[in-house]
């Protein structure tokens, strides 16, 4: 986390989320006058462990560079269920294809495919 100190203003903090370092920066020096506090972090999980620790009134981010398709989102989505059920029942496939509701075989298949092995 980089954060920049400016002249007082009654505890208000912002928070920068970028994935290009420039941008913070630049966006962090723009501010400067604007906040008590300006941190800036790389990404969403760095963001929030950040925004744990602060009182941050403003929140920054990025606006996406494009649109996903519907297909991306859907797949992120498998993806993520997939990881999180195979967290939860210590990698066991048996029990993570009943949980997601499909057939083991299914559940390799789809592992394979979004290299989850």
């Amino acid at each position: 986390m980089t954060e920049f100190h400016a002249a007082m203003h009654d505890g208000f903090n912002i928070l920068i989320v970028d994935d290009e370092p420039n941008i913070r920066s630049g966006l962090a020096n723009g501010l400067m006058k604007e906040a008590d506090v300006i941190a800036t972090a790389r990404d969403v999980h760095h963001a929030l462990e950040i925004f744990d620790e602060g009182d941050y009134r403003l929140v920054s981010t990025a606006a996406p560079t494009r649109i996903r398709s519907l297909t991306e989102v859907a797949e992120d989505a498998e993806k993520d269920a997939i990881q999180a059920a195979l967290a939860a029942s210590d990698c066991h496939r048996e029990q993570t294809a009943k949980a997601l509701g499909v057939s083991v075989r299914t559940l390799h298949y789809k592992m394979s495919r979004y290299g989850l092995h």
